[in-house]
């Protein structure tokens, strides 16, 4: 008999929570997804109100002396980790919300009337 493995989802949810001005572990994975859906970095900071470094340190890319993370907290690596074992359609019905995706869409309109403005 083989033992199934267990839910990658656990360990990454296990780890520490996040501080109170920090994006949670769900907002990290839902703009991991949408960048691997083609939108742009200045839209999804926007969106979401983080800094650009910050999605890229801890979202995407990795750390940096700014943006240190711990065994204890979720890095980049983590949260590609889970959306690639997981699966994107999955971790996409699981983690990104209607809220989010208005808001994305609001802040991509936003950005496209400021380049007609320009």
């Amino acid at each position: 008999m083989t033992a199934r493995a267990p839910d990658p989802r656990l360990v990454y949810f296990l780890k520490r929570k996040p501080r109170k001005n920090s994006l949670p572990p769900e907002a990290c994975i839902a703009i991991n997804l949408f960048v691997r859906r083609g939108w742009k970095i200045p839209v999804l900071a926007k969106a979401f109100g983080v800094a650009r470094n910050t999605i890229y340190y801890r979202i995407l890319t990795g750390d940096a002396p700014s943006y240190p993370n711990s065994i204890y907290s979720n890095s980049a690596r983590d949260t590609n980790d889970l959306i690639d074992a997981i699966g994107e359609n999955v971790a996409w019905r699981d983690y990104v919300t209607p809220a989010m995706v208005e808001a994305v869409e609001a802040a991509g309109r936003s950005e496209l009337e400021r380049r007609k403005a320009a």
